[in-house]
């Protein structure tokens, strides 16, 4: 799976589909890839480009579990900030699932009703 979607990601960078290579990024980082902050780095540089995008906080959460330190710290920072910002847009009905996808990448949560 690892050498597809590295095959995949590397097949992306032609296009300049955002949210597809934003995916693959995801994809890679819940693999654990080879260089988890790399793949950070260059997802936070996609998502700048992107900043609506509603799965940044599972990107910045997923990438501070396999980094430590400040780089981490900052990951995690970020994930709760992202997740701030689609849980405030995210219509009544959908809260409880994000809040259950939160928790699920360690996230601690609140769900506005």
């Amino acid at each position: 799976a690892s050498r597809e979607l590295a095959q995949a990601r590397g097949d992306a960078t032609q296009y300049a589909s955002v949210p597809l290579r934003l995916r693959l990024a995801e994809a890679e980082l819940e693999l654990g890839g080879k260089d988890p902050a790399t793949t950070w780095r260059e997802a936070r540089a996609l998502l700048a480009r992107l900043p609506a995008y509603a799965r940044a906080f599972a990107i910045h959460a997923l990438a501070a579990r396999y980094m430590t330190g400040a780089p981490a710290d900052e990951a995690r920072r970020e994930a709760r900030s992202a997740y701030a910002r689609v849980l405030a847009n995210a219509p009544p009905a959908s809260r409880e699932a994000l809040a259950s996808l939160a928790r699920s990448l360690a996230l601690e949560t609140e769900v506005a009703r």
